[in-house]
């Protein structure tokens, strides 16, 4: 017979892993009510306020002629206590809400540290948080909740939150009231951090940007305001970028500097301090980016090299190639080939599902191989007449049908001139105007300056019909890479997963993207598995705040049949509640899996075909 500690789940029922357990022989039990004392093989630290359940299992016994009988209290005297009762192995419960089974618990009582949490704001936007109000943390109110990173492999990132809500009986938090401290200063987009000091330790946890104030009016002294964040990636999705300035880029790694995604970050206005990124494992052969959203653009990147992109805890904008994982990147925590953590049965929670819904047994990568024209022709004409007005600039936008590799700024007198009538039939003043063009991957940009002291026109040159941009375009090679795999086919059926690679297209690279993905998702592995832990010890306390996005952990959950399964973070959760004294973060996982890279003579990196692949 067993006695058995598990978490308890909304429902007051077992959930997650095995906590702890004891064992007994039951022919030691007497047949009169009695006290007994069953030791725990594995001591366990239980957290106050939070509910566990005692569970007791024996089998193998007579209904009729050979039981136990755990003794109740039929008034429900303990009022945390509700008896549960299962008859076929805990599949299912019944409950006895005004019952309570005896129990007893004897241990030593654990000192555990307490977290200290900061919440700050860059009121005045100088770019610190020291100035005068600036640390909330007094008015914070509990629980506060905030997330990052993507929901599966092959997704994306979404933008991380921050929520929570603060005292605000004296209109501190309220934006219309003139008399509060903060007047003039609660807007949307102003600076916000959280942060966490324990043992010692400052652990940056969050940072961001206040998207919306929700002042809430109560009974006296009951007011508050609910505020609500979000991080950068929310900044990349409100803009639109043309790049790159100067024209396309060619042969250049994703991480390069300059390169696509240095360019996408610096059109965004994204701090150069505020990045890490990879070189990156593909060349592109052509770039560009035109009236793009910068989040849309990172999106294609990734998609390209499947990489990974996200915000970190430090609001540092991350880009990892798609070889990061497969190496040590220098050692120390930021190694991939080694675990960061071990979680052994102390997890308050482990779930996952089991389905299709992950498994790409066809993959069908499209690729453009992009060549450009050998001669110059037309890329662009307008038949309208921009007027400048007098000692003015206008911009006009030439648009080009497609990315050019070169192109000619419109010249003066040929390509365009300058008139007092839009007929050409005034005073021509070509000599007071200038054109300053900025060339991008598929439009120009044309600053049309006029010094005279009256409005022009411009009119089209003598050896054109309209205002005129020659030069030359790429045309576009379009072709598909597949690779299939039947078994599983058969298994599950047709599923397909189907990628667009707008800037490269040499096939042998889109074949090894194809066989790759068909490789590492043809078969049904456990899908999104998520991992939820409390900081009930000292250990577990640095545990949920020093693991970040992408750190390799391991995991053991015997209930589950998982044991010391490797394991990266894509995502976290986290939930702090009960003033700080509980912090519970619910970890996104994704399984390591053996493509790994080739290291001559090492076991378990060395077998081709078995532990090691050609790498894509």
């Amino acid at each position: 017979a067993y006695i058995r500690i598990y978490a308890a789940n909304a429902n007051n029922a077992p959930t997650g892993g095995l906590l702890a357990s004891g064992s007994f022989d039951p022919s030691t039990i007497g047949t009169s009510n009695a006290w007994n004392q069953i030791s725990l093989t594995t001591p366990r630290v239980l957290q106050a306020g939070t509910k566990y359940i005692a569970y007791l299992e024996y089998s193998g016994g007579a209904q009729w002629t050979n039981y136990l009988i755990w003794r109740d209290d039929t008034t429900g005297s303990y009022a945390g206590g509700i008896a549960l009762v299962s008859t076929d192995s805990g599949s299912s419960w019944t409950q006895y809400a005004n019952f309570d089974f005896l129990f007893r618990e004897w241990g030593t009582p654990t000192s555990v540290s307490n977290i200290a949490y900061l919440v700050e704001v860059d009121w005045n936007n100088d770019g610190d948080f020291s100035d005068a109000n600036e640390d909330i943390t007094d008015d914070v109110l509990m629980p506060i909740r905030w997330k990052r990173g993507r929901d599966e492999e092959l997704g994306y990132t979404s933008p991380g939150t921050f929520e929570f809500s603060v005292k605000n009986a004296d209109g501190k938090y309220s934006p219309e009231n003139s008399g509060g401290a903060l007047y003039g200063n609660l807007l949307p987009k102003r600076p916000i951090r959280l942060r966490a000091i324990f043992d010692g330790t400052t652990y940056n946890l969050w940072k961001g940007r206040i998207e919306k104030y929700v002042p809430h009016p109560g009974k006296k002294n009951a007011e508050d305001c609910y505020i609500y964040a979000t991080d950068g990636l929310s900044e990349l999705a409100e803009d639109k970028i043309e790049a790159p300035s100067g024209g396309v880029y060619t042969n250049k790694l994703i991480g390069a500097d300059p390169g696509p995604m240095e360019t996408i970050l610096d059109e965004a206005g994204w701090p150069v301090a505020d990045r890490t990124l990879d070189a990156g494992v593909d060349t592109l052969e052509v770039w560009w980016a035109h009236k793009a959203d910068p989040l849309d653009e990172v999106h294609k990147l990734e998609d390209l090299e499947r990489s990974f992109c996200y915000i970190d805890e430090a609001g540092k904008f991350v880009y990892e190639d798609r070889h990061h994982r497969y190496g040590d990147n220098g050692g120390g925590a930021t190694d991939h080939l080694t675990s960061q953590a071990t979680f052994s049965d102390v997890m308050s929670a482990f779930d996952y599902e089991s389905s299709a819904r992950p498994v790409k047994n066809i993959a069908l990568i499209t690729g453009h191989k992009r060549a450009a024209v050998a001669s110059d022709a037309k890329l662009w004409e307008t038949a309208d007449r921009p007027l400048v007005p007098a000692s003015s600039s206008i911009t006009v936008w030439a648009i080009f049908a497609n990315p050019v590799s070169s192109a000619n700024a419109p010249a003066a007198t040929t390509d365009w001139k300058a008139n007092t009538a839009s007929d050409g039939s005034g005073t021509d003043h070509t000599s007071d105007v200038s054109i300053a063009s900025t060339l991008y991957g598929k439009a120009m940009k044309l600053v049309i300056t006029n010094a005279w002291t009256g409005a022009l026109y411009i009119i089209a040159g003598t050896s054109n019909d309209a205002l005129y941009i020659d030069g030359k375009e790429y045309e576009d090679d379009e072709a598909t890479a597949r690779d299939e795999d039947t078994t599983s086919q058969t298994a599950y059926g047709d599923r397909s997963i189907d990628v667009d690679v707008p800037f490269h297209g040499d096939f042998g690279v889109l074949q090894s993207y194809a066989e790759y993905l068909v490789r590492r998702y043809k078969d049904a592995v456990i899908d999104n598995p998520r991992m939820a832990v409390i900081g009930s010890t000292d250990a577990l306390k640095t545990q949920v705040l020093s693991r970040k996005i992408s750190d390799r952990i391991t995991v053991t959950c015997t209930d589950l049949g998982i044991s010391a399964v490797g394991y990266f973070i894509e995502a976290m959760e986290h939930e702090v509640k009960d003033g700080g004294a509980y912090h519970k973060v619910v970890w996104t996982l994704s399984k390591v899996t053996n493509d790994r890279p080739w290291l001559l003579g090492v076991a378990g990196y060395s077998e081709i075909g078995e532990t090691t692949y050609v790498q894509f």
